[in-house]
């Protein structure tokens, strides 16, 4: 592979991540004064316990798709079925997670003040 062809396939995901990095930047002082302090700090916690859970729940995955995948046989069989384990597996966590929603303690669920945006003054 040459350095032109890697450059040409790198270069979308760069420019993608960096352009979305930029514009959560930009949103941060809009957000922080839509929400208020504790607003804010209520959105901070569940966004970090998204990220965590998002760790967790990925269980190396990417890891192991970048180590298997070349040499996993690719008959369309072997594939609808890698497809839909993995929807029944998601569609499982996301219908556990929602059931569990309900008996969060209370610190953890959305405020009232999270579930609309407030008029900037």
């Amino acid at each position: 592979m040459t350095a032109q062809t890697l450059l040409r396939q790198m270069l979308p995901y760069a420019l993608a991540l960096a352009v979305s990095k930029a514009l959560a930047f930009a949103l941060l002082p809009l957000l922080t004064r839509a929400l208020g302090p504790a607003g804010y700090a209520q959105w901070d916690l569940l966004a970090t316990l998204a990220d965590l859970g998002g760790l967790a729940l990925g269980l190396g995955l990417a890891d192991s798709l970048y180590r298997f995948t070349p040499t996993a046989p690719r008959t369309p069989a072997r594939l609808l079925g890698l497809a839909l384990t993995a929807a029944v597996v998601f569609l499982a966590v996301g219908q556990t997670i929602v059931a569990l929603l309900p008996i969060l303690p209370s610190a953890f669920r959305v405020s009232p003040c999270t579930r609309s945006w407030p008029r900037l003054r």
